[in-house]
């Protein structure tokens, strides 16, 4: 069984849609792990969730570019240690490329990458849906210091779009606006019409829960989606929080999710997850933060060992293979 097998789509009677759009989702809408006879899971009725899966994609979507990897200012404060090792190294990799090497039967399309600016995101079918996972690429310190010469200022009031009571912080929707056209025409070649997870860390997880929120109205039609975002900031007042539900999750001692101030305006997600696991009390702010501490605390909680982390193994064994073809 492959783990296109594993992630597979529920039709049954009273599942939950991805959407709450006014036209039906597609009924494939939603995923359910089931049992892969190669792993054996500590606890065989309560398998790993999906997120899991969708903290993988936000940590692979921090492989540095050639650019990035050529620019190593200030890479020493990116929020992944993923992308510290590569990018101080001057290593970069195909993203595409190397998810297709790591899971050659699970990916039934190409893996596409829209890169802008500010933000690079990966858009990926796995079995009947579609992964849309975001990441800023703008240097962490900048979150620490608003006032850095950044394209993404988190002390910006929010403006409002789509209705009046509605606002949303300027630089992610000025960014989502920027590179959801390259989304949508990526996905419309990897799934059209197929159910969609965004997902992203960090600022990619305030630009996946503003692309989620715009996806409608740049597609031209309702597909069933949902959001799931790890140590996200303060995206938008109220009511742009509160227009469509988004699990997040925020670990203890992470101060991005306190960002930007309420003051300004800006509400938190409700009804986030606090991750904890033993390094939870770290006074490392950074490490906090990190893509890699979310993707591990899942894994404590779900009681994934670290045998079993098969999606980031399989990972980690493409990146070991014939380095040279990946521009080491």
């Amino acid at each position: 069984m492959t783990l296109a097998d594993g992630i597979d789509s529920l039709a049954s009677k009273g599942a939950e849609p991805l959407s709450n759009c006014k036209s039906n989702p597609d009924p494939r809408a939603i995923l359910q792990w089931k049992d892969d006879p190669r792993i054996v899971w500590p606890r065989p009725r309560d398998p790993p969730r999906l997120d899991y899966l969708m903290a993988f994609f936000s940590q692979i979507a921090y492989v540095p570019t050639r650019f990035e990897a050529s620019n190593q200012r200030g890479t020493k404060v990116v929020p992944s240690r993923f992308f510290q090792d590569l990018a101080n190294r001057g290593r970069a990799l195909d993203v595409a490329r190397l998810v297709r090497d790591a899971f050659p039967q699970e990916l039934d399309m190409p893996v596409r990458v829209v890169s802008t600016a500010n933000s690079i995101t990966l858009i990926a079918r796995v079995k009947e849906v579609v992964i849309i996972a975001s990441r800023g690429t703008i240097l962490f310190h900048s979150l620490l210091r608003p006032s850095g010469d950044v394209g993404i200022d988190l002390n910006a009031w929010p403006i409002a779009y789509g209705s009046a009571d509605v606002s949303y912080h300027f630089g992610f929707l000025e960014e989502a606006c920027a590179s959801l056209p390259q989304i949508v025409e990526a996905y419309r070649h990897v799934g059209e019409g197929l159910p969609i997870y965004f997902t992203g860390h960090s600022l990619g997880g305030a630009l996946a829960a503003v692309n989620d929120r715009l996806w409608d109205e740049s597609l031209g039609r309702c597909v069933g989606r949902k959001t799931i975002v790890f140590g996200c900031p303060r995206f938008g007042n109220d009511a742009a929080v509160k227009l469509r539900p988004v699990r997040a999750f925020v670990r203890p001692g992470d101060p991005v999710p306190n960002l930007p101030p309420r003051i300004f305006g800006y509400a938190d997600i409700p009804n986030s997850e606090e991750l904890r696991d033993p390094d939870s009390d770290s006074w490392n702010i950074f490490k906090n933060h990190a893509i890699e501490g979310y993707r591990r605390a899942i894994a404590h909680r779900d009681e994934v060992l670290a045998e079993d982390e098969r999606l980031y193994r399989l990972f980690e064994i493409a990146m070991a293979k014939e380095p040279r073809q990946w521009g080491f």
